[in-house]
């Protein structure tokens, strides 16, 4: 770079010029990714998975919860009793 400082400027110039000089180069450069439904690009797979395990977690630690308050208070009140 520092021995030819306007070698990128010209390499810019000449992929430019070659681009314009092919219309059709984007069909054969496109990326993978923008053919893919926004369901696989947003990576929909996973998101469903994580909230489905969330969900059911969450649901776990209620049922939990619950199941622990019914049991403290059975004993508070046995041994009110």
């Amino acid at each position: 770079m520092l021995e030819k400082p306007e070698q990128s400027e010209k390499l810019f110039v000449d992929w430019v010029e070659y681009a314009a000089r092919n219309p059709g180069l984007h069909k054969i450069l496109n990326l993978p990714g923008a053919e893919l439904t926004p369901f696989w690009y947003y990576s929909g797979d996973v998101i469903v998975v994580t909230f489905i395990f969330s969900m059911t977690s969450i649901f776990i630690f209620w049922r939990f919860l619950n199941f622990m308050r019914c049991r403290i208070s059975i004993r508070s009140k046995s041994k009110s009793e």
